[in-house]
């Protein structure tokens, strides 16, 4: 495991402290969870394209990532919502 130093808005990270309590990870085990896929998926995408990448390559890459952050942001509120359903259960 390496450490790193990032700035982040102090809302950014009260949000994230109140999450990462929330589930009981750490902050560090939370951001890293949460940053994980996200950039191996936007490393393969840029795999995908050229050097020197024409208008159509761009506009299909930002398509590409737009469907993705899509495809992530409802797998986290499905996921969170199986959360909060375990909370109540308990």
């Amino acid at each position: 495991m390496q450490r790193i130093s990032v700035s982040l808005p102090g809302e950014l990270v009260e949000r994230l402290d109140a999450l990462a309590g929330r589930l009981g990870f750490t902050r560090s085990a939370l951001v890293g969870q949460l940053l994980d896929a996200p950039v191996a998926d936007i490393l393969r995408m840029l795999g995908d394209l050229p050097l020197e990448p024409t208008d159509g390559d761009v506009r299909r890459f930002r398509g590409e990532s737009a469907e993705l952050l899509e495809a992530t942001m409802r797998q986290v509120m499905a996921e969170l919502e199986d959360f909060k359903q375990g909370e109540g259960e308990q």
